[in-house]
Formats: structure tokens, sequence, C-alpha cells
């Protein structure tokens, strides 16, 4: 199941859309052996699929979002989901390494957990409520919306 949150500004156009959960997604993605291989999502995945996904094994990527602690931004990042076969499913999130929008490290100090899904509502909402950041208008929309 997959849940859309999203606010768009009528006036200018401005806005933000978060896809969140595993609708939409490929259980063991093939690139995500060649992702890990490279390091990109991390030394412990690295470890982990880096040589392939092993048989009985599950992988499933999904978004993940993150607050820029300097500027505010949210910052897509990835969620990996592993099951070993039947112990449960392991999350490791990859966390960017830098906002695009301030240049600041999301890498460095304390632990970043990723926005919730209701993170990411409130940030919609506020944005209705509070108006465009962008152009400061109050006709701001937010849509909602799940699929499976």
């Amino acid at each position: 199941m997959g849940c859309l949150f999203e606010w768009r500004c009528r006036d200018c156009g401005a806005g933000e859309s978060f896809l969140c959960g595993g609708g939409f997604s490929d259980f063991n993605p093939p690139d995500v052996v060649e992702q890990a291989k490279r390091g990109d999502l991390g030394s412990a995945m690295k470890v982990l699929l880096g040589n392939g996904i092993p048989d009985g094994w599950t992988v499933l990527r999904e978004n993940s979002y993150y607050e820029c602690p300097s500027c505010g931004e949210a910052v897509l990042g990835t969620s990996l989901k592993v099951d070993d076969g039947g112990n449960g499913w392991l999350e490791y999130h990859v966390v960017p390494e830098e906002c695009p929008s301030c240049g600041e490290s999301l890498q460095a100090g304390e632990c970043m957990p990723p926005m919730s899904e209701e993170d990411l509502s409130a940030r919609c909402e506020g944005f209705a409520s509070a108006g465009c950041p962008k152009c400061g208008s109050k006709n701001v929309s937010v849509i909602r919306g799940s699929w499976d």
C-alpha cells in the first residue's frame, strides 16, 4: 500500500509531492545489487547485498524523506526493507549526503530519522494554512491519496 501527500500553490505553482509506502514498488529491484556493490546504499548494505540478494530473501525499496535541519527542505532518501526469509523485516535508511537546496551535510552529527507520514501530512497542511512559502498566496491546495 502506498500513499501520496502533496501541497500545491494555485497561483505560482510551487509545491511538493511525497510518495510513501510500498505501492508501485517491485520486490528485489535489480538495480539495488549494483547500488550496494558501488556503496551507494552505505557500507552495511554493501556487505549484506553487494554479492546479490540471497535465495529466499526479499528486498523492498521505498521513499523516505528527511527534513534538513538548516533550511527545513524535505529531502528524498531511500528506505530498504529486507526479509531474510522468515525472521521479519530489517529496515535500513539511506540518508542523502547533503541537502540539494542549501548544501548542508545530512550525514554529520546525530542520527537523522525519516519524516513520518504524519509529519508529511502536517507539512502540507501547514503550507495550506500559512500560505505559499514562495509567493505568500493563501491559494494552496492539499491532496492526499492511497493505492495498492
